[in-house]
């Protein structure tokens, strides 16, 4: 066990250096959100104070890069920093009780985080990535259903860096007691936001101001490729929830809520996109949580769906459709 601890910190700190540095000086490639970061943290900069800062981005990040750059912090190792210390959450939530275990669960879990939600999150949607990793730590280490005061504040940080992790609270709320529950909620969620999205929409970028931008992007595509072995993952898992554990199956919960959101609002890409990456954390949490469940079958599935998951947003992300210039 103290092994396992050594070798969890030092992995932690390893890839929290080496992806926090390539983050903030964007070693593979410029991301399309990278300038307005930095133009952002020079607007920080020369505010007289926090109170004097008008801008889109939610007050937690706001605080943050308000603190490093009145440290005396350039843009890039702002940047950095902010990108090593999610990712050491990530990593850091990661444990087990024997060394074997460990370096498996590692291993899928560095190959998944690498091949889909590097680019995306730490190179990319910097506030996302802050709000997936709060939202990874609370349900991974999740051991029972009642509400633990700390976890739900994790949440409310989660939400003071990305407005859209509010759905994480929601979730955090309800127990998946069983597959009627889980499949009930969703579809619930969908009905309500086709029947009350127009009129929402309407009124919460007088409140929200970040809310306008996302009526200036068209329909998102359907069915995406990546999103179709997503939808099959999530009915093998669905399948098998009576043997899954409490995490698992509220990351079921979670998988379900984000095709709820992605259909409800494919009218809204932008919007639709934001909604459905946050809640793929769950996706991820699943896929952490199988190595130690102890089930074969679900474990087979489950390596054969990162592998595929993990190759194909590789290539949506590089090729298909590049994040990075």
């Amino acid at each position: 066990m103290r092994n396992v601890i050594a070798i969890r910190l030092l992995l932690s700190i390893f890839f929290a250096i080496a992806i926090g540095f390539s983050a903030g000086h964007q070693i593979l490639g410029v991301s399309r959100d990278y300038n307005n970061y930095l133009l952002f943290f020079d607007l920080v900069r020369s505010a007289s104070d926090y109170f004097d800062i008008q801008y889109r981005f939610e007050p937690g990040f706001t605080a943050v890069v308000y603190w490093l750059v009145n440290a005396g912090l350039d843009n890039y190792l702002v940047y950095s920093i902010i990108a090593a210390s999610i990712v050491f959450v990530k990593y850091i939530a990661i444990d087990a009780d024997y060394i074997e275990a460990y370096a498996a669960t590692i291993f899928i879990f560095t190959f998944y985080f690498l091949s889909r939600y590097v680019v995306l999150f730490e190179m990319t949607v910097l506030r996302g990535a802050c709000a997936f990793s709060l939202a990874f730590l609370v349900f991974l280490r999740k051991n029972s259903a009642g509400i633990r005061w700390r976890e739900l504040l994790l949440l409310l940080l989660a939400v003071a860096f990305h407005y859209s992790a509010f759905v994480l609270i929601f979730i955090y709320l309800i127990r998946p007691a069983n597959r009627f529950v889980t499949v009930l909620v969703p579809l619930g969620v969908f009905v309500a936001i086709v029947l009350m999205k127009n009129v929402a929409l309407t009124y919460l970028p007088n409140v929200i101001p970040v809310f306008a931008t996302y009526e200036e992007f068209g329909r998102a595509s359907l069915l995406p490729i990546p999103l179709v072995l997503d939808l099959a993952f999530f009915a093998l898992a669905l399948y098998h929830f009576d043997e899954a554990d409490l995490v698992m199956r509220y990351a079921v919960l979670g998988m379900g809520l984000g095709f709820a959101f992605h259909f409800a609002l494919i009218d809204y890409s932008i919007l639709a996109a934001r909604f459905r990456e946050l809640l793929s954390v769950f996706s991820l949490v699943y896929v952490v949580r199988v190595v130690s469940c102890g089930n074969e079958r679900i474990v087979r599935y489950t390596v054969v769906y990162t592998l595929l998951a993990g190759m194909i947003n590789f290539y949506v992300v590089f090729f298909y459709d590049p994040l990075l210039s």
